[in-house]
């Protein structure tokens, strides 16, 4: 197997040169086979092709990964799931600082860390009035064009309390199209909370570790403000300005590069590691026309390709099955609306991380 490249500042891409990091953006928006073509020219495809002697020693190793697991593998299957064996390339010391990012899942991974680390984002907590759920639940990022965005900005340092076209009328009051749930509020407190998030992210430079959690690949974009949006608009919005806005279902390229971008630029700013890990909180509603069982399938599986792309680009980055492991086990692992994951299923993912990489050193 192919070594992973190290990123070291700007040199993480020996091949990438200044016209690449100038036009990306504009490369994020050709189509799929353009896309394709640029990868290859610039040495960003990550080929995972291994000679037939390392094959033959990978499948007939004694170890017993090589194989799926049955019942008599006691250490990879038990309680009703399956945890897949894990080969940590850094550590996370207790009381050390680490930032979540992403879906509604990410908040149930730090639900079981609060107790052993410094957690920026439990910090934000948003007022029952303005979002009923998770306390944090305002923070949510769901898919790769949302996150990206977010993470530039905080590399950035951009005050997203600027970014005025993206804030919707609601009556009264104003929606804030940046965040994926919550209830109209003033445009004074909306503009406040915004500043508040801010100053969230601007804990993550100071971060030793970030778990980043990607959930789906729908997404809206909004072109007068040439911003990703992460919810929708109102159906009446749209209907007053059906060109404003896009709808867009990302494939891997366009997720990867979206990710790679805003990667890079985090660990510039001074995260030392990542990991990373794909929600199994299945997409609830799907704009794409399609059942939402199959769009889920797909979006999920465009999700964990571009999963296992990034672990394989970045040294920095370990992959934590926590899909696999909730999804192991079928539908016993959700609650009856097979949408959220039970708490003793998330623990004991959770307690499996905990085991394999926190350390009191």
């Amino acid at each position: 197997m192919p070594s992973r490249a190290r990123h070291d500042g700007k040199k993480c891409l020996p091949l990438m040169s200044k016209c690449h990091k100038v036009y990306l953006n504009l490369f994020m928006k050709l189509p799929s086979f353009i896309f394709g073509v640029w990868q290859f020219i610039s040495g960003y495809i990550i080929n995972m092709k291994i000679n037939a002697e390392t094959a033959l020693k990978n499948a007939f190793c004694s170890k017993k990964m090589n194989r799926y697991p049955n019942d008599e593998d006691e250490k990879r299957s038990r309680e009703g799931l399956i945890f897949p064996s894990l080969s940590p390339t850094f550590y996370l010391k207790v009381g050390s600082k680490i930032f979540t990012v992403g879906s509604c899942f990410a908040r149930n991974i730090e639900a079981f860390l609060d107790s052993d680390f410094e957690l920026p984002t439990r910090k934000f907590v948003s007022p029952i009035e303005e979002w009923n759920g998770a306390s944090n639940g305002l923070l949510n990022e769901y898919n790769p064009a949302a996150i990206s965005q977010r993470l530039l900005w905080a590399a950035n340092q951009v005050d997203t309390s600027l970014l005025t076209k993206t804030i919707s009328e609601d009556g009264e009051k104003y929606n804030d199209l940046l965040l994926a749930v919550g209830s109209p509020v003033t445009k004074f407190r909306l503009v406040e909370r915004r500043k508040e998030i801010d100053k969230i992210y601007m804990s993550l430079s100071s971060s030793q570790v970030m778990i980043l959690t990607l959930g789906l690949n729908e997404c809206w974009y909004d072109l007068e403000a040439q911003v990703y949006l992460n919810r929708p608009p109102h159906p009446k919005v749209i209907r007053s300005d059906p060109s404003r806005y896009r709808f867009e279902i990302l494939d891997a390229d366009e997720s990867y590069f979206m990710l790679e971008k805003a990667i890079m630029a985090t660990l510039d700013s001074g995260v030392r590691n990542i990991i990373l890990t794909v929600s199994p909180v299945p997409l609830q509603t799907t704009f794409s026309g399609k059942d939402c069982v199959v769009a889920n399938s797909y979006s999920k599986a465009v999700m964990r390709v571009v999963a296992q792309q990034l672990t394989d680009r970045f040294e920095e980055i370990d992959y934590f099955p926590s899909y696999e492991i909730v999804m192991s086990g079928g539908l016993s692992s959700f609650g009856r609306d097979h949408v959220h994951v039970y708490e003793s299923v998330v623990r004991n993912a959770v307690e499996y991380l905990k085991s394999s990489y926190v350390t009191e050193e």
